[in-house]
């Protein structure tokens, strides 16, 4: 890579305000939504047999998930109840996660999924979401994955929980822990 192109150096508050909202009457603009970035990411999941047939260490271990539906206006909202179905499942709390990160398509929509779940903010998207790292459409779930892996793992944390509304209207939640 010679170059981030991400980063755009010639954005000003008064362009950013120039932008037309994306729906009439909304807040949602080219300037507070994340650009689509190229990018890979893979993981290997294997079970117990498999870890001890290879001689296989983890980074982690997946305590559970969930997919749900929700209408497809509302994709961006979708980590919500992906969230709170997966902790009904597991009986944990959001209290009970040391970091969590929700997928930013949108600022406003982590935002409101944040405030709505009760996320400390402290504990939340710690080194910038989608809007800071760009969304590399196909990876993304794997890139939140694996940075929440990463970052457990290097502030000695133990559970956190990833999230993501996809459009189309489906939202994602998976519970890890390190191990």
């Amino acid at each position: 890579m010679t170059r981030d192109e991400h980063p755009q150096p010639d954005v000003t508050l008064e362009k950013l305000s120039r932008l037309q909202p994306v729906s009439t009457g909304g807040i949602t603009t080219a300037g507070n939504i994340t650009g689509l970035n190229d990018g890979a990411a893979a993981m290997i999941l294997a079970n117990g047999q498999a870890l001890r047939d290879h001689n296989l260490k983890p980074l982690a271990r997946i305590v559970g998930w969930s997919v749900v539906g929700v209408d497809p206006v509302m994709m961006g909202y979708a980590a919500v109840p992906a969230v709170e179905t997966l902790l009904k499942t597991t009986g944990l709390t959001i209290d009970d996660m040391d970091l969590v990160e929700i997928h930013e398509t949108f600022a406003a929509t982590t935002v409101v999924c944040a405030r709505h779940l009760g996320v400390d903010e402290d504990k939340m998207n710690v080194n910038g979401g989608a809007i800071a790292m760009g969304h590399p459409s196909g990876a993304s779930g794997a890139r939140i994955v694996s940075h929440l892996t990463h970052e457990l793992r290097r502030r000695g944390l133990k559970r956190g929980i990833a999230s993501a509304g996809i459009a189309g209207g489906q939202g994602i939640a998976i519970i890890i822990e390190t191990v």
